[in-house]
């Protein structure tokens, strides 16, 4: 299989469709850096299932569609597609069938990604399962990008595991192995609930059992008790038959009673209906007569409200007009007090306006004082100002030098302490006995890498040992199966001729097998089994025997012709060589009897009959024969006298009888030399596997002590290190510390000199402060002087002020006194004319509310004279009423007790009514109660018999709830749980059952998966240890490198890489120096290769650590295999370039974005030498 075409679009840099054809077995990519070499690489990686981002330079996998350029806006989707050629069908199983294999992906900006396998989409497990065991996938050792050289050589023990493993083709199994662990863990786990659940089930069964038991006993009770119930409810039923007959006539009497009554009510109702209708009469005159009175009075109240509300309006009105000529008066005198008061403040304000005159003149002169007062105090501020700065400079260098002084008095003693230190430091340092502990560890780290050099040496050739022994096994073991194969196809080839032998002698008849097994016949021979014929004669032999072939050789014929009678369906043919007449043995050459040896007489089958080499010599004897002689030849044509026989049936399964029965005797001596072979071959096979296991013993007790003393090794060389990284530190620390005390002792003494500086800068700075302290004093008793006079102008100043601003004030005040009292004039001037128009409108009002008074009194007396009359008319009417009404009295208290008469016999007839409806619901009630017991009550009726008593069935029916209610609360569904919950236990049994039965079927599945790992893991990591130690030295020209397992278990191991380049002693992988573990990792990358070579390899830069001279070893190595493996490089030197037979060129010609520019280097050298 190999990598056909890539066809990439918006992945990463190549954001344009872009297909990359790959024609040869070396192809290079070559390009500036930057241009997008590495991204064919991930694109590859990323299509076979990769999804971790950080594997592909990214933060999340959209980062690996095109994010735009500065020309280019960004896509939304990016798609890669793999070509494989599979045309040599290397990809088996499903994919055989395919010459070419499609794998792309795509990816949209939402990151999730879609899978398709020969443009049908598929999981990305589908798209890994495709890789598994091929040495391809995202975690490849076929894919050696920038920076997995360090990685892939310094990996963990268990991660060179994991290369070893998938170039063993394990990753497969260990899928199905993960897979199987999971099955195996549910399985487990449904086990487990299974089993928790018959526990439960178990319990309950248990405990319904015992309901069961007690709903059965219920509910015969409840029969018992439901008969019981219905004979009770059929007595009561009796009793109220008989109490509704002696109703039903107690009923008849009382309507014929409350019919009478009904006749005399009749009669009263006619009456009083009567004089009802004269009373209603009355009544509405009464109402007219009434409603008139009720309007008179109506009329006089609404009369002497209007009077009354006149009188009120006028005195009203007459109130108003008093106030407000009150309130007009007020006002005027309010108007002449106001103007009054603005005169006198008018002239206030001229007498105050010539005063604030005359202030301000003072105001400008205290100003003028007080601006003379602040400019001295200025003057004396620039004099205080300049003296604080040239004292201050003067406190500052001293209050500096004071406190550079504490800090070389700090530092002298600090630096004589330091001094005391690394003295004493210096002096406490030991180097003998460091030096002797040193030279004793290096010679035992020498002794101990001799050990272990030849224990390592005697390791290896125990190993080469082993190697050797197991081909020798193995060479044996395929012999054996060799000839177990033989013997198995004779063992086939034997048992295919005993069928056709035993259908031929007719010994797969049924019915005539049973009849011999009858007769105890069956375990006779058959005459051709005791025939043994001349080689080419069968055929003659067969035509002349014929049926006789099948023939039961039986000692006597006689003892078994009466049971012949009982066979009746076949044939059967008994031969009885007692009675055949003479020997057969000493027959002349010529018939064809000598042709045949055996131990029976056949003189009665072969008397007469001649043989003959071909047909001519026949016919020159048949002019000779006798009437019973004949002859036959060799081919089975048989003649006689005057009768020539040929018989050729190629369908008949019974030719050929004795040609197999020869053939079946070699075969069965064959069978047992084989055999014999066989068992020979298996004991030498279990001697060489006990001298293998001897050795592997040896191999591993020996590995065991080469680890113990490469731990011990390593030990001491650390310790070795420690020690001698010590002495070191120690060597380099006394030189610190001479250095340190040169410099303190430099230190103390430029320190000391500039403390003696110090102290004396000190002692002139305190000389002038005290020159300064004298002018301080001086400048003190001006300032006083100074400040007391402006303190004085300043207060004169403010209080002339403050009198200007008073009058400033008192004229606002007047001002503002003056425009108040101006709008109150105003307003009052308003508010009487407001007052005049309300006067005058009131005093209209007082005239027009005492007008209509005279007429409404008139009125008022008109109406009492009506209201007189319509009284004495309302007493006429009501006597009337009140007559009428007595009699109506009289009449209802008669019709009332007729009526309540009639009432109590129609309430006793309702009584008896209700009674016997009473009784025929309960007849009913109790019917329905014994059909609700689903019984007939005529039935129970009949059965019943008259003179049961009801005590006798109530105390019966008491007897038998009290057996129930002493049973308890019972479950009436017992008994159909517990058989449906009895059929689920079964069904969870069958089940736990074949849970156990998977449980064990995948646990022997995890064996024989751990059991082919291990021995793929085992013939995978020899063959990878046994080509890496031919590789390294190859490459290196020399030196040695192996494979060491970190542990004993197969399944767990770990591995590690023990390099030794040529000339060099360091064995630990990290001691390399890069261009060794490059080509250390090329090494085990190509002996991986060699085992398990992936379809194609890829290696991006590997040969940038390595010089001139290993990149052509490295060339030279990959031309090599490239023979059988595709290699795909990156590169940027030359000489890689140089093998190429295809370059690839990417450029960027444009930001951001890569194409390809494709050379075919054999056909561009082909069309250069044409053109020279």
């Amino acid at each position: 299989m190999k990598l056909k075409k890539i066809t990439l679009s918006g992945f990463k840099s190549f954001v344009d469709p872009t297909t990359i054809q790959l024609q040869s077995n070396l192809t290079g990519v070559v390009g500036p850096n930057g241009c997008g070499k590495s991204n064919i690489i991930d694109a590859i990686r990323w299509v076979m299932g990769e999804i971790s981002a950080k594997q592909l330079r990214g933060e999340s996998m959209s980062d690996v569609i095109f994010n735009g350029s500065s020309t280019r806006k960004p896509v939304g989707q990016a798609a890669v597609e793999l070509v494989f050629d599979n045309s040599d069908a290397s990809l088996g199983g499903e994919y055989a069938k395919y010459s070419e294999i499609s794998i792309r992906r795509e990816v949209n900006r939402d990151g999730f990604s879609d899978y398709f396998l020969n443009n049908t989409s598929c999981r990305r497990k589908d798209i890994t399962n495709v890789f598994l065991g091929t040495g391809l996938g995202p975690n490849s050792y076929a894919i050696i990008e920038q920076g997995m050289i360090s990685q892939f050589i310094e990996a963990k023990p268990d991660e060179l595991r994991i290369v070893i493993e998938e170039a063993a083709g394990i990753s497969k199994y260990k899928e199905r192995r993960r897979e199987t662990e999971n099955r195996i863990k549910h399985t487990k786990e449904n086990l487990s609930r299974l089993n928790d659940i018959l526990e439960e089930l178990n319990k309950q069964l248990k405990h319904l059992k015992t309901q069961a038991n007690a709903a059965e006993r219920y509910r015969k009770l409840k029969q018992e008790e439901r008969l019981t119930k219905a004979e009770l409810h059929t007595l009561h039923w009796r009793e109220i038959n008989k109490k509704l007959l002696a109703q039903e006539s107690a009923i008849k009497n009382e309507e014929i009673l409350l019919e009478n009554k009904n006749t005399e009510l009749h009669v009263f109702n006619a009456k009083i209906s009567q004089l009802r209708q004269q009373h209603n009469i009355d009544i509405e005159k009464f109402n007219e007569v009434q409603g008139r009175y009720y309007r008179i009075g109506a009329n006089i109240a609404r009369l002497e409200q209007q009077i009354q509300h006149a009188k009120e309006r006028h005195e009203q009105l007459t109130n108003d007009l008093a106030q407000i000529n009150q309130v007009w008066q007020e006002t005027a005198s309010h108007q002449t007090a106001d103007q009054n008061q603005i005169e006198l403040l008018t002239a206030d304000k001229t007498k105050l306006e010539i005063e604030a005159t005359e202030i301000q003149t003072v105001v400008a002169k205290a100003q003028q004082e007080l601006q003379d007062a602040q400019q001295q105090m200025q003057l004396w501020q620039n004099s205080w100002d300049d003296f604080n700065t040239s004292s201050s400079k003067i406190l500052q260098l001293l209050e500096v030098e004071q406190t550079r002084i504490n800090h070389l008095e700090l530092r002298v003693g600090e630096e004589t302490q330091n001094l005391e230190k690394f003295r004493s430091e210096l002096a406490g340092l030991d180097f003998i006995v460091l030096n002797a502990e040193v030279d004793r560890l290096n010679n035992l780290f020498i002794n101990l890498k001799d050990d272990r050099e030849k224990l390592h040496a005697s390791v290896v050739v125990k190993q080469q040992q082993i190697t050797s022994q197991r081909e020798a096994n193995n060479k044996l073991s395929s012999e054996l199966d060799q000839t177990r194969n033989k013997l198995q196809a004779l063992v086939g080839r034997k048992a295919s001729l005993e069928a056709l032998q035993q259908a031929a002698l007719g010994k797969n008849d049924a019915i005539l097998v049973d009849w011999l097994k009858q007769h105890n016949l069956e375990q006779k021979p058959r005459l051709a089994e005791k025939l043994q014929v001349v080689a080419g004669w069968e055929t003659a032999v067969e035509t002349v025997l014929g049926v006789y072939l099948e023939a039961v050789c039986v000692d006597g014929i006689l003892n078994i012709v009466t049971a012949v009678k009982s066979l009746t369906h076949g044939s059967l043919t008994l031969f009885d060589p007692s009675l055949s007449g003479k020997d057969n043995q000493k027959f002349d050459s010529t018939t064809l009897a000598s042709k045949i040896t055996s131990d029976l007489s056949l003189d009665n089958l072969l008397h007469g009959i001649y043989v003959a080499e071909n047909i001519t010599e026949a016919l020159v004897m048949q002019s000779k024969l006798n009437a019973k002689e004949s002859i036959i030849t060799k081919d089975g044509i048989w003649f006689g006298s005057g009768w020539l026989r040929v018989a050729y049936d190629t369908n008949n399964q019974k030719a050929g009888i004795l040609q197999r029965e020869r053939e079946l005797q070699e075969i069965n001596t064959n069978i047992t030399q084989k055999q014999s072979h066989c068992f020979m071959q298996e004991q030498e096979l279990e001697q060489k596997q006990n001298v293998l296991i001897d050795l592997e013993q040896e191999h591993q007790k020996l590995q065991q002590e080469l680890h113990a003393l490469t731990a011990k090794y390593s030990d001491v060389q650390s310790q070795a290190t420690a020690k001698q990284t010590y002495l070191q530190h120690i060597e380099e620390r006394a030189q610190v510390l001479k250095n340190e005390i040169e410099i303190h002792e430099k230190n103390l003494c430029s320190e000391r000199g500039q403390l003696d500086e110090a102290l004396t800068k000190r002692d002139e700075a305190v000389r002038q402060k005290s020159a300064n302290d004298s002018q301080r004093q001086t400048l003190v008793q001006d300032r006083e002087q100074v400040q007391q006079k402006l303190v004085t102008v300043r207060e004169h100043t403010q209080q002339v002020q403050q009198d200007a601003s008073n009058f400033a004030m008192r004229l606002q005040l007047i001002q503002t006194q003056v425009d108040h009292l101006a709008q109150n004039l105003e307003r009052a001037n308003k508010q009487l004319d407001s007052l005049k128009e309300r006067q005058i409108g009131i005093e209209k009002s007082i005239v027009e509310a005492q007008a209509p008074l005279p007429s409404l009194e008139k009125e008022l007396q008109l109406e009492l004279e009506q209201r007189l009359l319509a009284e004495t008319d309302l007493t006429s009417a009501k006597q009337k009423i009140t007559s009428i009404e007595q009699e109506l009295r009289e009449l209802e208290q008669k019709h009332s007790e007729c009526q309540e008469t009639n009432e109590q016999i129609r309430i006793s007839l309702e009584r008896s009514r209700t009674e016997r409806e009473g009784l025929q619901v309960r007849s009913v009630t109790y019917k329905e109660q014994v059909a609700e017991l689903e019984l007939q009550l005529d039935d129970l009726n009949t059965t019943i018999p008259e003179d049961a008593v009801i005590s006798a069935s109530e105390e019966k029916l008491t007897h038998l709830m009290s057996r129930i209610e002493r049973l308890g609360l019972i479950n009436l569904a017992a008994i159909e749980e517990f058989e449906k919950l009895q059929e689920r236990k079964n069904y969870l049994d069958a089940q736990n059952q074949d849970l156990v039965g998977a449980l064990n079927t995948l646990e022997e599945v995890i064996r024989k998966i751990d059991h082919d790992t291990k021995e793929r893991f085992k013939d995978a990591y020899d063959s990878i240890n046994q080509r890496f130690q031919e590789l390294f030295p190859h490459i290196f020209n020399g030196g040695k490198a192996y494979l060491e397992q970190t542990a004993d278990n197969l399944l767990e191991t770990g591995v590690v890489i023990m390099a030794q380049p040529p000339g060099k002693r360091n064995s630990n992988i990290h001691l390399l120096s890069g261009g060794e573990k490059a080509l250390t990792a090329i090494a085990l990358v190509f002996s991986i290769f060699h085992l398990n070579p992936a379809p194609f390899c890829m290696l991006d830069e590997v040969d940038a650590p390595l010089d001139d001279v290993n990149v052509t070893r490295f060339c030279n190595l990959v031309k090599e295999m490239s023979k059988t493996i595709q290699f795909i490089f990156v590169t940027h030197n030359k000489l890689t370039m140089e093998i190429s037979e295809q370059l690839l060129g990417i450029t960027m010609q444009e930001a951001g974005v890569s194409r390809i520019v494709a050379v075919d280097i054999d056909t561009a050298i082909s069309l250069a030498g044409a053109e020279v």
